[in-house]
C-alpha cells in the first residue's frame, strides 16, 4: 500500500536527505513575481536532525561546516516527506517525538541504556517491573491514533469488533517499532533506570 501522499514538504513533517532524517521546523514563503504574475515561492526552510537535535542550515549551494550541515534548498524542495511505513519504526522519530525516551541524550548513554533495557527484558526475575503506567499506555495508543492514521485504519478493520485491541496494537505497530531493539513498548518509552514494580496484573 502506497503510504506517501507525494506532497511538498511542510511544518513538522519528517525528511530523509542523504540518508540523514530531519523534521521541518521553520517554513517561509514569499510572493513573487513571475511575468505578470505573482507566485508564492519557498524563500526558507529549516530542519532539526532528529538524532543529534541539531538545526541544519540552508545555503545556496551544498558544504559543511564543522557539525553543521548546510542544505541546499532547491534540493530540500524536490523532496516529499517520509510516509507513515518509514515513519513507523525508525527510533530517531519515536525518541524526537517523545513516545520513547532518550530524545537528546549522547550515543554513549542511549547504549547504555539500551543494554539495561535488553537485561530487564531477558531476565526472567525482574518481570514485575516489565510494567507500563496507564499514563503512557494512553499517551502511546493516542500517539499511534494521531501520528498513523492509515496503520490505525488497518487496526480497526483487523477484526469485525469495532474497538482496537492491544492483540491489533501489537500486531500492527509494537511489534514493528521494537524489531531488533531486544525490549517492549513499557521500557522504551522510559529511563529504565527508574523503572517500577507492577501493581496490577491484566
Amino acid at each position: 500500500t502506497k503510504m506517501s501522499s507525494g506532497r511538498k514538504l511542510r511544518l513538522h513533517d519528517y525528511v530523509k536527505y542523504n540518508r540523514v532524517v530531519y523534521r521541518v521546523v521553520h517554513v517561509e514563503e514569499r510572493m513573487q513575481r513571475v511575468g505578470k504574475q505573482l507566485k508564492k515561492r519557498l524563500f526558507r526552510m529549516d530542519l532539526i536532525n532528529v538524532r543529534t537535535n541539531r538545526r541544519a542550515g540552508r545555503m545556496s549551494k551544498t558544504e559543511t561546516s564543522g557539525d553543521r550541515v548546510v542544505i541546499r534548498l532547491d534540493s530540500i524542495k524536490r523532496t516529499t516527506p517520509m510516509s507513515e511505513k518509514e515513519i513507523l519504526n525508525n527510533l530517531g522519530i519515536l525518541r524526537d517525538q517523545g513516545v520513547f525516551f532518550g530524545k537528546s541524550l549522547t550515543e554513549s548513554k542511549l547504549r547504555e541504556y539500551d543494554t539495561k533495557r535488553r537485561t530487564l527484558q531477558e531476565n526472567v526475575n525482574s518481570s514485575p517491573y516489565l510494567s507500563i503506567t496507564l499514563a503512557n499506555l494512553k499517551k502511546y495508543v493516542n500517539f499511534c491514533k494521531d501520528q498513523f492514521p492509515q496503520h490505525w485504519e488497518i487496526c480497526k478493520k483487523r477484526g469485525e469488533n469495532k474497538y482496537v485491541s492491544l492483540e491489533d496494537l501489537n500486531e500492527v505497530f509494537i511489534k514493528e517499532q521494537t524489531r531488533e531493539l531486544g525490549s517492549g513498548i513499557a521500557l522504551n518509552m522510559i529511563n529504565p533506570e527508574e523503572q517500577k514494580q507492577a501493581e496490577i496484573f491484566v
